[in-house]
């Protein structure tokens, strides 16, 4: 069976509850009967293919809101091929009786290291005896456990648009209306061009444009990302290039004459080990290398309120990294 689409365009299997009806008409005043009722969802954020094919059960909780009890439960197996997932609920109620109610339901992956509730949706309303049998109550799923309902805001940032092949980056998530159990899910649209860790940590793999979706409860929030292809210079016009100054960075002399040896030590090593990545034209292997001495520059270089290293030497290094900057394609602040 062809899975529905609901709001948003979202790909999403129709998640149905429902209560068996009585057949026989109540026979006197304060007779129980049973009611239907049946819930539609509607993804908040839409949903990867990957993590809805992932499905493999659903939980449903019928809750009093008066007294926070649970009055039904339900699970079930589910394949997410099927249209409609199906609840039986039974519920009696007298004739003229209203209960305030809430729906709670969870969306379950069984993972390899337990169960992970991908989706959650929450939805309240009156249940009265009179109930109509085929009335839908609307059920917004938003993106992991039931906690994650009670946020009120998400931001991801700090991460670039753009990008060479090769690099790496993090997103920075500031949330609203936090609580226990919350967590953060973390997605790319294409992992052939960039992937992303589940703190948030994007490695760019290969040319091309990816989104970058964080989402938690009812937010998300995107990054177009657009990687680069880094394509370098035969190996002799890059020695030409930087051959004499990474030559005298990665020499003793340099190494001595620094206030700071041990500081020092540090950005030789990286500059070599940049150098040889270069020199082997290996593109994709020298930005990861480049970032790598980015942040040894950044934690002992000039400006910084370490001042470890002597000012002449740091003007080689930073012609050095500015040319491989220029090289590699990448930024490099040069202020």
């Amino acid at each position: 069976m062809n899975v529905r689409f609901e709001r948003l365009a979202v790909a999403a299997a129709v998640v149905g509850f429902a209560a068996c009806v009585d057949g026989e008409a109540p026979t006197g005043v304060g007779e129980p009967r049973v009611v239907s009722v049946r819930a539609v969802p509607s993804f908040a954020v839409e949903p990867a293919a990957a993590v809805v094919e992932g499905l493999d059960r659903a939980r449903v909780r019928l809750i009093d809101t008066e007294t926070d009890s649970v009055v039904a439960l339900a699970e079930l197996a589910i394949a997410p091929s099927e249209s409609e997932w199906v609840f039986d609920f039974q519920l009696e109620l007298m004739d003229d009786e209203v209960r305030n109610v809430r729906i709670d339901a969870e969306l379950i992956d069984e993972g390899p290291v337990g169960e992970i509730v991908e989706f959650a949706g929450r939805s309240s309303f009156q249940l009265r005896s009179s109930f109509e049998a085929e009335r839908r109550r609307l059920l917004q799923m938003g993106r992991g456990p039931l906690a994650n309902l009670a946020l009120t805001g998400l931001d991801a940032s700090g991460a670039r648009s753009r990008v060479q092949e090769g690099a790496s980056d993090r997103l920075v998530v500031t949330l609203s209306g936090t609580a226990p159990g919350q967590r953060v899910f973390f997605e790319s649209s294409d992992p052939t061009i960039a992937t992303i860790d589940s703190v948030g940590n994007i490695r760019a793999l290969a040319p091309g444009d990816a989104r970058v979706i964080t989402a938690a409860g009812l937010f998300a929030d995107t990054l177009d990302l657009r990687v680069g292809r880094v394509t370098l210079p035969p190996t002799p016009s890059l020695e030409g290039r930087l051959g004499a100054v990474t030559e005298y960075v990665t020499g003793e002399l340099f190494l001595s004459s620094f206030s700071d040896p041990v500081a020092a030590q540090g950005l030789r090593e990286g500059i070599d080990a940049l150098t040889v990545e270069l020199f082997a034209r290996r593109g994709f292997e020298a930005v990861g290398r480049f970032e790598d001495v980015q942040e040894t520059w950044e934690q002992y270089g000039e400006g910084t309120e370490l001042g470890l290293l002597d000012g002449p030497q740091l003007g080689v290094v930073l012609v050095t990294l500015i040319h491989a900057a220029d090289l590699l394609g990448v930024d490099f602040p040069r202020n």
